[in-house]
């Protein structure tokens, strides 16, 4: 996979995938909570990517929705012969990739900012691949994206991998943890305003010269 972020001083994307469980049904808990998080990306002026399918992809894209903004979603139509071939209704973009690591890949190279709600082993692998790119950031010389998971089940999850690998403190201070679609949607907005005026504050200092 090719380096798939952004350079230090590019100006900062207001996109932000969301990985998440495709199991999840309307009247759970999951769902709801990935309903929330579209809703209030999407009144932040943030445009969202995702899987494109079912539970926490339909969710999040219903949000959005509801919030007439723009969300796309990334399939694999070749892979998921039998979901819908232009992913769930309420996408307002869809990108059909050939393959499943084409399709984290496209994610990743195309945001800035990544939410992990619950999951199994689908939304464990676009995790720990973003995470990784994360963790190189500093011998890329690139501008890490920023990761934040939802507290459960990811800390109990990931806290005793890192143990167990005896993973370094700045690996894991890659991810945050939260709780609340308002709390990240926050935090994200709070860091864009910290890249944007530090890039501002770059362009100064250039044009000064």
């Amino acid at each position: 996979m090719s380096s798939t972020t952004s350079s230090t001083f590019a100006p900062v994307r207001r996109k932000v995938a969301i990985f998440g469980a495709s199991w999840c049904t309307a009247d759970s808990e999951i769902y709801k909570e990935s309903v929330e998080l579209g809703i209030q990306l999407a009144t932040h002026n943030y445009t969202v990517l995702n899987g494109g399918y079912g539970g926490t992809m339909e969710g999040s894209a219903k949000g959005v929705s509801l919030a007439q903004g723009n969300v796309e979603g990334v399939i694999v139509t070749s892979l998921f012969k039998a979901r819908d071939t232009t992913g769930n209704p309420y996408l307002t973009q869809v990108t059909d990739t050939a393959s499943l690591l084409d399709r984290i890949q496209y994610i990743i190279q195309n945001c800035d900012y990544f939410i992990v709600m619950p999951g199994t082993l689908g939304t464990l692998t676009e995790l720990t691949i973003a995470w990784n790119i994360a963790a190189l950031a500093d011998l890329g010389q690139y501008r890490p994206p920023k990761i934040y998971a939802y507290r459960t089940p990811w800390e109990k999850t990931l806290l005793p991998i890192a143990a167990s690998l005896n993973l370094p403190k700045n690996h894991m201070d890659c991810i945050q943890f939260i709780d609340t679609a308002e709390e990240v949607v926050n935090l994200i907005n709070k860091d864009v305003e910290l890249r944007e005026g530090s890039t501002s504050n770059i362009s100064k200092g250039s044009a000064s010269i």
